[in-house]
Protein backbone atom coordinates (compact mmCIF):
# COMPACT_ATOMS: atom_id res chain seq x y z
CA UNK A 1 0.00 0.00 0.00
CA UNK A 2 1.51 3.59 -1.11
CA UNK A 3 2.22 5.89 2.13
CA UNK A 4 -0.79 8.32 0.98
CA UNK A 5 -3.53 5.61 0.89
CA UNK A 6 -2.39 5.19 4.89
CA UNK A 7 -2.59 8.64 5.92
CA UNK A 8 -5.69 9.74 7.79
CA UNK A 9 -7.32 12.50 7.29
CA UNK A 10 -5.30 14.68 10.09
CA UNK A 11 -2.24 13.57 8.45
CA UNK A 12 -3.21 14.80 5.05
CA UNK A 13 -4.25 18.23 6.60
CA UNK A 14 -0.66 17.98 8.52
CA UNK A 15 1.23 17.22 5.32
CA UNK A 16 -0.53 20.05 3.63
CA UNK A 17 0.47 22.83 6.01
CA UNK A 18 4.00 21.71 4.51
CA UNK A 19 3.14 23.18 1.45
CA UNK A 20 3.87 26.76 3.25
CA UNK A 21 6.76 26.11 4.72
CA UNK A 22 10.13 26.69 2.90
CA UNK A 23 11.26 22.87 2.31
CA UNK A 24 14.54 22.55 1.39
CA UNK A 25 16.18 20.15 -1.46
CA UNK A 26 16.86 16.92 0.15
CA UNK A 27 14.96 17.72 3.63
CA UNK A 28 13.41 14.27 4.35
CA UNK A 29 9.60 14.96 5.00
CA UNK A 30 7.82 12.78 7.66
CA UNK A 31 4.08 13.18 8.94
CA UNK A 32 3.76 11.12 12.03
CA UNK A 33 5.00 7.00 11.49
CA UNK A 34 4.88 7.80 7.71
CA UNK A 35 8.04 8.90 5.90
CA UNK A 36 6.23 10.61 2.76
CA UNK A 37 9.79 11.46 0.72
CA UNK A 38 12.56 13.69 0.42
CA UNK A 39 12.28 16.97 -1.23
CA UNK A 40 13.69 16.71 -5.05
CA UNK A 41 12.05 20.08 -6.19
CA UNK A 42 11.37 23.45 -4.93
CA UNK A 43 9.15 25.21 -7.77
CA UNK A 44 8.41 29.33 -7.75
CA UNK A 45 7.63 30.04 -11.13
CA UNK A 46 7.71 33.78 -12.03
CA UNK A 47 3.74 33.86 -11.55
CA UNK A 48 4.04 32.98 -8.19
CA UNK A 49 2.66 29.39 -8.37
CA UNK A 50 4.97 28.41 -5.61
CA UNK A 51 5.37 23.81 -5.28
CA UNK A 52 7.10 21.24 -3.67
CA UNK A 53 7.81 17.99 -5.60
CA UNK A 54 8.75 14.83 -2.69
CA UNK A 55 9.62 11.43 -4.00
CA UNK A 56 10.40 8.02 -2.39
CA UNK A 57 11.16 4.92 -3.74
CA UNK A 58 6.86 4.22 -4.58
CA UNK A 59 5.68 7.60 -5.34
CA UNK A 60 6.09 11.12 -5.93
CA UNK A 61 3.82 13.76 -4.17
CA UNK A 62 3.66 17.56 -5.34
CA UNK A 63 2.65 19.90 -2.74
CA UNK A 64 1.55 22.91 -4.51
CA UNK A 65 1.07 26.37 -1.97
CA UNK A 66 -2.66 27.93 -1.58
CA UNK A 67 -3.39 31.15 -0.98
CA UNK A 68 -3.11 32.45 2.35
CA UNK A 69 -5.84 33.12 4.35
CA UNK A 70 -6.99 36.93 5.56
CA UNK A 71 -5.46 36.57 8.80
CA UNK A 72 -1.97 35.59 7.25
CA UNK A 73 -2.40 37.79 4.11
CA UNK A 74 -1.02 40.68 3.35
CA UNK A 75 -1.24 43.46 0.87
CA UNK A 76 1.34 41.42 -1.48
CA UNK A 77 -0.71 38.37 -0.65
CA UNK A 78 -4.21 39.96 -2.01
CA UNK A 79 -2.60 41.16 -4.76
CA UNK A 80 -0.68 38.39 -6.12
CA UNK A 81 -2.69 35.52 -4.82
CA UNK A 82 -6.15 36.80 -5.04
CA UNK A 83 -6.58 39.40 -7.39
CA UNK A 84 -4.25 37.17 -9.91
CA UNK A 85 -5.85 33.90 -8.95
CA UNK A 86 -8.63 33.25 -6.92
CA UNK A 87 -10.87 36.25 -8.07
CA UNK A 88 -10.30 35.54 -11.95
CA UNK A 89 -11.37 31.75 -11.30
CA UNK A 90 -14.20 32.75 -9.58
CA UNK A 91 -15.36 35.42 -12.24
CA UNK A 92 -14.47 32.76 -15.16
CA UNK A 93 -16.81 30.57 -12.73
CA UNK A 94 -19.57 32.83 -12.68
CA UNK A 95 -19.59 33.46 -15.80
CA UNK A 96 -19.11 30.29 -17.60
CA UNK A 97 -15.83 31.34 -19.65
CA UNK A 98 -12.68 29.28 -20.26
CA UNK A 99 -9.74 31.21 -18.69
CA UNK A 100 -6.80 29.91 -16.83
CA UNK A 101 -5.20 31.70 -14.49
CA UNK A 102 -0.86 31.88 -15.49
CA UNK A 103 -0.48 29.98 -11.95
CA UNK A 104 -2.90 26.97 -12.81
CA UNK A 105 -1.02 26.76 -16.20
CA UNK A 106 2.08 26.91 -14.41
CA UNK A 107 0.72 23.87 -11.82
CA UNK A 108 0.12 21.78 -14.93
CA UNK A 109 2.92 22.14 -16.47
CA UNK A 110 4.64 21.06 -13.26
CA UNK A 111 2.51 18.06 -12.61
CA UNK A 112 3.37 16.86 -16.57
CA UNK A 113 6.77 17.37 -16.57
CA UNK A 114 6.59 15.40 -13.08
CA UNK A 115 4.85 12.65 -14.41
CA UNK A 116 7.48 12.54 -17.44
CA UNK A 117 10.36 12.56 -15.17
CA UNK A 118 9.22 9.39 -12.74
Amino acid sequence: MNVNEQLTDLERIELTKKSYDELQLGESIDIGSHHIGTVCRNVHAEDGMHAFVISNPHEVTILFKGSYGIKRGNPQTWRDEWFKTNLPILRAMLSHERRVPSRLKSASKLLNETINQF
